[in-house]
């Protein structure tokens, strides 16, 4: 009984603090394309391989506090540390701003190799042979799929999401360009 009562308390203390909240979509506003992005990542990324090799400077994203990796079918869960870095900081940010902690957004996205690249456009006649992800700098975050314990709306943790994006955006932080079910996002080495 308290247990229920207690797990009430925070669905309404939840639901309080997102209606007081104010948080508006950016995605008209993400439109860094690939000519934008690939400069950046070029400039700071590895070397692009063939196929998948463990290599000294790239970090793994490992399921944690901050962050869900989701399946990611065509890329591998390995960054640079400042990409993990630049990750930590937008999921603090977006904690303290959905005031929901137990909520996470989810990479669809991340290292590619020419092999990854060769096989995903066999799917997505889209997907560009020099794709961002092959250098370590970019990743994809879902837009509507969040890993979370506590009901919130979709829209309303999109538009958080949204928000501090944008905000990193305007730091020069990040790249970000909208698509249709996710934010493609190269992150910027700060010096």
């Amino acid at each position: 009984m308290k247990a229920k009562f207690l797990i009430c308390f925070l669905l309404l203390i939840v639901n309080i603090h997102a209606e007081n909240v104010s948080v508006k979509c950016y995605d008209s506003r993400f439109n860094d394309v690939q000519s934008i992005q690939i400069i950046e990542a070029q400039k700071n990324g590895i070397v692009p391989m063939k196929s998948f090799q463990k290599n000294d400077e790239l970090v793994r994203l490992d399921y944690n506090l901050w962050y869900k990796v989701g399946s990611l079918d065509n890329s591998h869960p390995f960054v640079l540390s400042y990409v993990k870095e630049f990750l930590i900081d937008l999921s603090k940010e977006f904690k303290n701003l959905s005031g929901c902690y137990v909520s996470n957004f989810v990479i669809t996205s991340a290292l590619r190799t020419h092999d990854d690249i060769a096989k995903l456009r066999q799917l997505n006649i889209n997907a560009v042979n020099n794709s961002c992800h092959l250098y370590g700098t970019t990743i994809d975050i879902s837009k509507f799929y969040f890993n979370t314990v506590v009901y919130y709306k979709s829209e309303y943790l999109h538009n958080c999401l949204s928000t501090i994006l944008y905000e990193m955006q305007k730091k020069g932080r990040c790249y970000v360009k909208n698509e249709k079910n996710c934010y493609h996002i190269t992150i910027i080495k700060i010096d």
